[in-house]
């Protein structure tokens, strides 16, 4: 017999695991209202340097990311 709270603690790990491979499509990572959906209201990270950032920073942070084989941007001006 399962332990409910065994099975139900392997599906939010499952859930989060999935969410987590979600957010490294950089797709998903440049749609604001895609991660708004995968991140927590009260969103914060901690960066190495000490940093915090929010959940309005992150999805602001990642809109602006680029592909890393895309071509340069061009220049303003």
């Amino acid at each position: 017999m399962t332990d409910p709270c065994t099975a139900a603690a392997a599906a939010a790990a499952a859930a989060a695991v999935e969410a987590e491979l979600k957010l490294l499509d950089p797709e998903v990572r440049r749609s604001p209202e895609r991660v708004g959906e995968l991140l927590h209201p009260e969103f914060v990270e901690i960066g190495a340097s000490g940093r915090v950032w929010d959940r309005d920073a992150i999805i602001a942070l990642l809109a602006g990311e680029r592909d890393a084989g895309a071509p340069p941007a061009p220049s303003p001006g």
